[in-house]
């Protein structure tokens, strides 16, 4: 029987979303790994990796927080878009923290873990949609170079929000999509389940996740 489900995938994907709706049926708790972030550090993703410049903190507090909660039972977690994936690495091991953290999903066998994914122009218009309805970016670049090049290219629009806002839309997703290329692959390798939520309903997807949870599990 799995004690919990970890829900892994890019941006996007629905893994909060579908993670809620999930918990909710199994009368599990949810937990997002980005939140929890947030709540230990004080502060928001941006500010954490200075506005995408430099990932170390958060990288390792993720690596923590995911250690942390494969131990626990009862929870679906949405984990964030680089968690397993990522190739910035830990000064104290040498190694990737996706490679070490991709090591804990695979020697969990109580942990099920689901692979989210959909069509790269339904991530891209997702994307803009939360980004242009929010007060301020959810993310940053995924690298120092594109976020210096980002800062940059705004100082040239400082009396004029909307424009900058766009640049930065339109900067995270064009490099969301150029890391989602070299992230295919690492992320079919963790796991054999894989839900395609630009292809079901809300509730399409988490009867499928039950499906394969009880089939599984028996």
């Amino acid at each position: 029987m799995y004690h919990s489900i970890f829900l892994i995938g890019f941006r996007a994907t629905g893994k909060s979303t579908i993670g809620k709706r999930l918990a909710q049926k199994l009368g599990w708790a949810f937990l997002d790994t980005d939140e929890i972030i947030k709540e230990k550090s004080g502060t928001s993703i941006n500010t954490l990796t200075k506005n995408g410049t430099n990932w170390l903190e958060f990288r390792q507090l993720e690596h923590n927080v995911i250690m942390e909660l494969l131990h626990k039972r009862n929870l679906v977690v949405s984990v964030g878009g680089g968690a397993p994936v990522t190739d910035f690495v830990q000064p104290q091991s040498g190694k990737p923290f996706g490679e070490l953290n991709a090591a804990l999903f695979k020697d969990r066998t109580k942990t099920l873990t689901i692979l989210l994914t959909a069509d790269e122009n339904i991530l891209e218009e997702r994307m803009r949609a939360f980004e242009m309805a929010s007060a301020e970016p959810t993310r940053p670049p995924l690298d120092k170079e594109s976020a210096t090049r980002l800062a940059e290219e705004l100082k040239k629009y400082e009396g004029n929000p909307q424009k900058q806002k766009e640049l930065v839309t339109d900067e995270i997703i064009k490099n969301s999509m150029d890391h989602l290329v070299l992230r295919k692959p690492l992320y079919a390798a963790l796991t054999d389940k894989v839900i395609d939520t630009g292809k079901c309903t809300l509730d399409n997807c988490v009867e499928e996740i039950l499906e394969f949870f009880n089939t599984t599990s028996a």
